[in-house]
């Protein structure tokens, strides 16, 4: 368009060029011919418009579709463009987890390099005797028929070299294409780890859930003790195959046998509502008919029943033949149902449950009128210890945390007697309790349970070992101070679930518990007492009554082993002489020796193992004797330890 429009400027200027010159030369007007050539150029110029403004207007109508058609592509454009973007950051994205997956491959191939590295050591040290068999050969180039011989010693053992180092090389190119293969199988290994580490997980809450409902059930119908005992021992099993990640379709079948049980105690704990609240009465008035007894002894410092010396003890017949017109007395001739005679407080773990089954055993072999049906009943109380398993037990208050609530039950009368840990017993029991019965006194000596070493000394620097017990940790850290000890709550079963899934290296367990719960193959070592001082009464079951029930106090008087008591009240007595608060690690434990007298040893440590204190006694088996060896004991190290090493 703008040439045409310079090409009409051009004509113009010539035009006008022309018509100046002829006014400027008249004499020109006389060539009339080149007049007439002008009107012609005018005629042309005005043809030549014409026709550059129909090429105009066509090439302007041709410019403006091309401008939309290209308005129309740049739209489509943009739009590939915000695509394409879009595709970028996407890739961009399985880019960084194509790098995260590549850095969790690359442990994988470390071990392999690893291997390689071995191998090239080996093709050194090789390379090394090929040099020595050289240094061989010139030695022995004096002597021309030893030479020989040697040389053709030397050149087999060459050859074998050789072909030991091929062969190495041979490996060298074996294991990187196994690492390639490891690399790709730990992909699918992780994948399947993960499936069957959710299926356990699953697993686990579900057998919980279970063990909740199985303990409502147990303790809402005394006909159903010999089911649910069962049922225990069943979900103890369940709950550390669930810790070991057995086959998810075993753990499937087993919790639904489980819930199936579960719906039949259900239906059966429905038909027996009506014959609850009745019962209830029924007891209500049983214990409004218990006499009141007088009091045959006091109680000692330990907080343990101490006979007094103008009483004599109770014989077994005589215990018998007095609970026995007890029992006769409660049974209820409307009912098949009897009225429990005694109810087993006690915590909810599996370790406590099999503590009160032992009771219970106890109780029925010694009292054949207990060993009838609906004559004993075993209660659940949660405790605050139990509630709260985020915290370590110092910071939330200590060994009572584990029998407040039992101890209530009993003096409100919702129990009779209650079974403890005498390790969780504080030194002194709540007024109107007593403690007249030790169990004889299990194993007490620690376990030590890891997967990858035999012993404590046998882990390397840095490993996490996993306890609540300060006890324990101040003692580890005195005798292994490169180990690393974290706070590990929980029951025998959670401690050993937690320990396989790698939460630490390794931890020690009492082993009167896992002989209690059968648990004994998880153990890898036993640590001895001159290695791990036991804390104060571990391994002994405690049962308390109230202090004015004869009858349940003629019950236990038949149960308790002498032995086991008077070494109880000897190292709890050395615990309340020490006084120290529950964030003092304390350690005792007093043994009848050979010689039939008491062995006593006691220790106190910081929390961070950095300062022991320790001593020893000996005296005789007898209770004063014990207590007093057992305070004076306490005495010394109190002396040793100055006033502040108690205020942690």
């Amino acid at each position: 368009m703008l040439k045409l429009e310079s090409k009409v400027r051009e004509l113009e200027w010539e035009l006008q060029t022309a018509a100046a010159e002829l006014e400027n030369h008249p004499e020109a007007l006389e060539h009339q011919g080149q007049i007439a050539a002008t009107h012609q150029m005018e005629e042309d110029k005005d043809n030549a418009i014409d026709v550059l403004e129909d090429v105009a207007t066509k090439q302007t109508l041709e410019l403006d579709i091309i401008w939309v058609l290209h308005e129309s592509q740049m739209k489509e454009v943009s739009a590939r463009l915000t695509g394409l973007a879009a595709r970028i950051i996407e890739l961009e994205k399985e880019l960084q987890s194509y790098v995260v997956k590549e850095s969790k491959q690359a442990w994988r191939l470390e071990a392999v390099e690893e291997i390689i590295a071995q191998h090239d050591e080996t093709v050194r040290q090789l390379g090394d005797n090929a040099m020595e068999l050289q240094g061989l050969i010139a030695a022995h180039r004096s002597s021309s028929e030893e030479k020989s011989n040697c040389i053709a010693l030397l050149q087999a053992n060459v050859k074998k070299l050789e072909m030991e180092l091929s062969s190495s090389q041979d490996q060298a190119t074996l294991y990187e294409d196994r690492a390639k293969h490891l690399t790709e199988r730990s992909l699918e290994l992780e994948k399947l780890l993960s499936e069957h580490q959710h299926a356990a997980q699953n697993a686990a809450e579900s057998a919980a859930s279970l063990q909740d409902l199985l303990l409502v059930a147990y303790n809402t119908n005394a006909e159903m003790n010999a089911d649910m005992t069962e049922m225990g021992r069943n979900l103890s099993l369940l709950e550390v195959q669930c810790c070991e990640a057995e086959e998810k379709a075993s753990q499937k079948k087993q919790i639904s046998q489980l819930q199936g049980i579960i719906t039949s105690l259900e239906d059966k704990l429905k038909t027996t509502e009506t014959e609850k609240s009745k019962l209830k009465n029924d007891y209500k008035e049983l214990l409004c008919n218990r006499p009141e007894v007088q009091e045959n002894g006091g109680t000692s410092e330990t907080g343990l029943l101490v006979p007094s010396s103008n009483v004599n003890q109770p014989k077994a017949n005589s215990t018998q033949e007095g609970v026995k017109s007890i029992a006769t007395a409660t049974v209820n001739s409307d009912s098949k149902t009897r009225v429990a005679l005694v109810r087993i407080g006690t915590r909810g773990s599996p370790l406590a449950l099999a503590q009160a089954y032992q009771t219970r055993d106890k109780l029925k072999a010694a009292h054949p009128e207990l060993a009838e049906e609906g004559a004993l009943e075993i209660i659940i109380i949660k405790t605050t210890g139990d509630k709260i398993l985020n915290q370590p037990l110092a910071d939330i208050g200590g060994k009572g945390l584990f029998t407040k609530e039992i101890d209530d039950a009993l003096l409100g009368g919702e129990i009779d007697i209650a079974v403890h840990s005498m390790k969780d017993v504080p030194t002194y029991l709540p007024e109107g309790t007593i403690l007249p019965c030790n169990l004889p006194r299990e194993d007490v000596r620690d376990a030590f349970i890891c997967p990858t070493a035999s012993s404590l000394a046998e882990l390397p620097a840095g490993s996490v070992v996993g306890s609540a017990s300060l006890r324990r940790q101040s003692q580890i850290l005195y005798r292994h101070p490169d180990l690393k000890v974290v706070n590990f709550r929980g029951n025998v079963q959670t401690r050993l679930r937690k320990l396989s899934e790698g939460t630490v290296q390794a931890t020690l367990l009492a082993l009167a518990g896992l002989k209690r719960l059968d648990m004994t193959q998880h153990v890898t070592a036993i640590l001895e007492t001159d290695e791990m001082l036991p804390a104060i009464a571990q391994g002994a079951i405690g049962i308390a009554c109230r202090s004015n029930d004869s009858t349940m106090e003629k019950y236990l008087a038949t149960l308790n082993h002498e032995d086991t008591r008077l070494a109880v009240s000897c190292e709890r007595a050395f615990l309340a002489t020490l006084d120290g608060s529950c964030r003092t690690p304390i350690a005792g434990l007093a043994q009848r020796n050979e010689n039939g007298s008491c062995t006593f040893r006691g220790l106190v440590a910081s929390p961070d193992g950095k300062q022991v204190l320790e001593t020893s006694r000996e005296g005789s088996f007898e209770y004063d004797d014990m207590v007093a060896l057992a305070k004076d004991a306490g005495q010394e190290l109190l002396q040793k330890a100055g006033p502040n090493f108690f205020s942690w």
